[in-house]
């Protein structure tokens, strides 16, 4: 990378940067170049070491390794030669790579002759410290043989920079469980095949998983205008807020979307509180028939049932008749009959509209959403 002269003005936004990267970890990019320039290096890391490996949080790209090579990049991340010699040395502070081992000693080591040096890395400066929970942060910033030792100067940057990353940590460290418990939370709404939407009180959207996004796209139903989510049909815009307003109060219910000639739209409106959301959020959960089916590879799964059988039994879910299935699998009504006792015998029911129950009631219904085009 280019290198970029330091500032005090620099570092004062570096600074910032970090507490902006305490509370979001996507802030996290971009600070390992912007360390580099700061110091006058060319390249930079920040992880964290622990009992179960290391972390990256950021590094400059001329540190990334081929996709083939993770585990030799995993090896010399776990065995950090100067790692290994500021926590002999008992340190948090600042440390250079000539106060940890003579050139020579670094020369002969298989830490420099395998790793540092294919990555152009000679000359450290950095800091080891604790951070929470058996973790310590390692910060590193780099030049290469020819870019000289880090001196004075340098040392004295770090020293105006290092508290705030400690402190920076420390939050990180502090908010880590709310962050997984939204993140949770998120990656759930996510994998969920039913379309979900997360609004505030007043119908602006904060979240949508992949169907309710589609969802909302078709707009046959539901749709966004100026930031809010609203009825499509006028004459349910009043019912639709007033039900979002309630839901933000404690008071959920229900709403049904009239469609012509298809089936409608089932929402339930539900009141949700989170650690990353607002007092007042609202869940929404929208039932759309016909894309929402059974998964037969689910059904396979749950039932032991071959793939013929699985797509019989998900076609009688959707409420099928025999005749239709023969003529959607271009096969035979005798050979759908045959396969539909063979679901029955190893789901353990007795009639199609026992079958189609146990099915719409499990997992299998999580599992895959109808493109519009199947209908």
């Amino acid at each position: 990378m280019s290198r970029a002269s330091s500032s005090p003005s620099s570092l004062d936004v570096l600074i910032e940067w970090l507490y902006d990267a305490a509370v979001d970890a996507r802030a996290w990019d971009g600070v390992a170049p912007a360390l580099a320039a700061t110091f006058d290096a060319d390249s930079a890391v920040f992880k964290l070491h622990g009992n179960s490996g290391v972390h990256l949080l950021e590094l400059t790209d001329n540190l990334h390794t081929d996709s083939k090579d993770d585990a030799w990049a995993d090896h010399w991340h776990r065995n950090d030669l100067w790692v290994e010699r500021t926590l002999a040395l008992n340190t948090s502070g600042i440390v250079t790579s000539q106060q940890l081992l003579p050139d020579a000693e670094f020369e002969r080591s298989g830490y420099y002759q395998d790793w540092n040096r294919r990555l152009g890395v000679y000359h450290m400066i950095g800091s080891v410290f604790p951070v929470a929970n058996g973790l310590s942060g390692v910060l590193g910033i780099h030049r290469p043989r020819a870019g000289g030792s880090f001196g004075t100067r340098e040392r004295h940057r770090l020293a105006k920079l290092l508290p705030h990353l400690q402190r920076a940590m420390r939050i990180r460290s502090h908010l880590a469980p709310s962050r997984l418990v939204a993140d949770a939370q998120a990656a759930a709404f996510d994998r969920l095949q039913t379309p979900t939407l997360v609004l505030d009180a007043e119908g602006r959207l904060l979240h949508a998983n992949a169907q309710g996004e589609s969802l909302l796209r078709e707009s046959s139903s539901l749709a966004p205008s100026a930031g809010r989510v609203v009825a499509v049909d006028p004459h349910l815009g009043v019912r639709w807020r007033l039900l979002v307003q309630q839901a933000a109060c404690a008071v959920g219910g229900s709403l049904l979307f009239e469609r012509a000639g298809r089936q409608p739209i089932t929402a339930l409106v539900s009141p949700l509180r989170g650690v990353s959301l607002p007092d007042a959020a609202v869940l929404v959960l929208l039932r759309d028939p016909e894309h929402q089916v059974p998964s037969p590879d689910l059904l396979c799964q749950l039932f032991g049932l071959t793939a013929t059988e699985a797509r019989v039994a998900a076609a009688i879910a959707e409420g099928q008749a025999p005749e239709q299935i023969a003529r959607r699998m271009a096969i035979g009504v005798g050979t759908v009959r045959s396969h539909l006792r063979q679901v029955l015998t190893k789901t353990g029911t007795h009639r199609q509209n026992e079958l189609g129950a146990l099915i719409m009631r499990s997992v299998a219904m999580l599992g895959e959403t109808a493109h519009p085009e199947r209908g």
